[in-house]
C-alpha cells in the first residue's frame, strides 16, 4: 500500500458576521497546517478579538511568553457544544513560534470531530496576525486569511 501526503497552505482564516454588534459577533474560523484542517462557527465578545490582537501584536516579550484563548470545555460534565483553543508559544531560542489549534465538536459517533495541529510562525508573522485581529475587532474588515512566512521545515 502506498500513502501519498498532499500538502496545502498553512493558514488561519476568520470571517465576522453581524450578531448583536458592536458587543458580540459571529465568527467562522477555518485553519490548516497543510496536513490537517479544522473549522468552527462560534459567537464571542468583540473585546476578546481585541485582546487577542493586542497580545499577538507584541508577542513574544520573552522565551516563556504564551497566549492561551479558550472557548467551551472538553469536560463532559460541562456539557459544552464545542471546545476551541488557540495556544501561541515560543518553541526555540531563535524565537520561532507555534500556533496550536484545537477544535473539538464534543460529540460521539457519528457526529464526532476533532482537529488538533500546529502552525509554525515567526514573531513578525504573529505581530501581523495581531494587527488583523485588531482590525477585525474594530469592524475595519469583515474577514482575513493569515499565512505565516515561516512554513514547514
Amino acid at each position: 500500500m502506498k500513502i501519498i501526503l498532499i500538502f496545502m497552505d498553512e493558514f488561519l482564516s476568520l470571517q465576522r458576521f453581524e450578531y448583536e454588534e458592536p458587543y458580540h459577533t459571529e465568527i467562522h474560523l477555518r485553519s490548516s497546517n497543510g496536513l490537517f484542517t479544522g473549522c468552527l462557527e462560534y459567537y464571542c465578545n468583540v473585546n476578546e478579538l481585541d485582546d487577542i490582537g493586542k497580545k499577538l501584536k507584541s508577542f513574544p516579550s520573552n522565551f516563556s511568553d504564551k497566549i492561551v484563548y479558550e472557548l467551551g470545555s472538553e469536560d463532559p460534565k460541562e456539557r459544552c457544544a464545542y471546545y476551541f483553543r488557540l495556544h501561541v508559544s515560543v518553541i526555540d531560542r531563535s524565537g520561532h513560534c507555534a500556533v496550536q489549534i484545537r477544535i473539538n465538536r464534543n460529540s460521539s459517533v457519528p457526529n464526532n470531530g476533532l482537529a488538533d495541529f500546529t502552525i509554525k510562525a515567526n514573531p513578525a508573522d504573529l505581530n501581523n496576525l495581531g494587527e488583523l485581529f485588531l482590525r477585525l475587532s474594530k469592524f475595519e474588515i469583515r474577514e482575513f486569511t493569515w499565512r505565516p512566512t515561516q512554513g514547514r521545515t
